[in-house]
């Protein structure tokens, strides 16, 4: 009767360790996962960061945007592209380590860096936003086109469609 005592401790002993290894493998799994979901959440927010940033520099922006003359000054259109604009990622503030991709619906910008080429299913964190874009074969913009449109007594200026991607 004693030996079947001792058996069951032991047993019982057995089972408490091998339920502590467990609970201790389980508690470093949550951790890892915890870890892991804030890493991305980091790393989601910094590419909207730097998304918002490359959205403003490209759509704000004296050496890329359109422009028309009054009184001998030049005025900014935002959000207009010609096709002499010259686009860099230097100027949209990326550094080496982050891929771009600027494209415009039925447009082409001669010079334009921000072309890498992705697959959305194979990037696991990316920024994207659409816009409506004012296109023109240059940057250079009559000013009675532009101020008859903002007037709405005309409609001479093409709008395109264009998506900006921000991945690392």
């Amino acid at each position: 009767m004693k030996t079947e005592k001792g058996q069951v401790m032991v047993l019982d002993v057995l089972f408490s360790i091998t339920l502590l290894i467990l609970m201790i493998f389980l508690l470093s799994k949550i951790t890892e996962l915890q870890i892991d979901k804030a890493n991305t959440e980091k790393e989601i927010y910094k590419l909207n960061k730097i998304g918002n940033i490359v959205y403003n520099k490209l759509t704000n922006n004296q050496e890329i945007n359109c422009y028309t003359h009054d009184n001998n000054n030049d005025i900014l259109i935002p959000n207009c592209f010609g096709k002499d604009s010259d686009i860099t990622k230097q100027k949209l503030g990326l550094t080496f380590d982050y891929n771009c991709n600027f494209s415009i619906t039925n447009f082409t910008i001669t010079n334009n860096e921000c072309d890498d080429v992705y697959d959305i299913a194979d990037l696991n964190a990316y920024y994207m936003v659409d816009i409506n874009i004012i296109v023109n074969n240059t940057r250079d913009l009559n000013k009675q086109i532009v101020m008859n449109n903002i007037l709405n007594k005309t409609n001479d200026l093409n709008i395109e469609k264009g998506t900006i991607v921000v991945w690392k």
